[in-house]
């Protein structure tokens, strides 16, 4: 049976980045399986029943709406959780997706309520949003949750990249569609 682990956060915290970064021949990281299984049965049938990967995990930002779930499937198996500051999480939410300031907020209020839980409940790894951007932080993340599986930094450093440039890319949209203002103005 795969070894298995859990990456988790409020939503719009790189979960499904990881995701695809942490899935190669040997490791599949799914991310968000709830949404595409329709139950937690389904979900921990997936994972029992899955064969050909050494290890096998979840990255996914929905995991606080039901955190004794993950909680108890995960007892022996490693979990992190990445912190993003709510109030990024609910500006995210709101320009990128479109959700209304009020619907964000009370979607991260539930999410944060139940990470909080599993972070007070049992040992995790946490990581700061930010030190997604250091190739090292990455690797300890890999490291934790396949227990030394070697770490493809190449492969991270150009998924780092494309972060980079998608953001970029918003920035320069934004500016063109402002009609010529200039990019100082939109350097944050």
């Amino acid at each position: 049976m795969p070894h298995k682990f859990l990456i988790t956060g409020l939503p719009r915290s790189r979960t499904a980045w990881l995701s695809a970064l942490f899935s190669t021949d040997n490791v599949l990281c799914w991310h968000e399986p709830l949404s595409k299984l329709g139950s937690y049965e389904a979900v921990k049938s997936m994972l029992d029943n899955i064969r050909g990967y050494s290890h096998v995990g979840i990255s996914d930002s929905s995991v606080g709406f039901n955190p004794i779930f993950y909680i108890d499937y995960f007892s022996e198996y490693p979990i992190v959780v990445i912190k993003r500051p709510r109030e990024e999480v609910v500006i995210s939410l709101v320009r990128c997706l479109g959700v209304s300031k009020r619907e964000a907020n009370k979607k991260v209020d539930a999410s944060f309520e139940g990470l909080k839980y599993i972070t007070s409940t049992r040992w995790v790894m946490e990581i700061e949003f930010q030190a997604l951007n250091d190739s090292k932080i990455v690797g300890n993340i890999w490291d934790y949750v396949t227990r030394g599986l070697p770490f493809d930094i190449l492969k991270c450093e150009q998924f780092q990249n494309l972060v980079i440039n998608k953001h970029s890319s918003k920035i320069i949209s934004s500016i063109n569609m402002d009609n010529g203002s200039d990019i100082t103005k939109n350097k944050n």
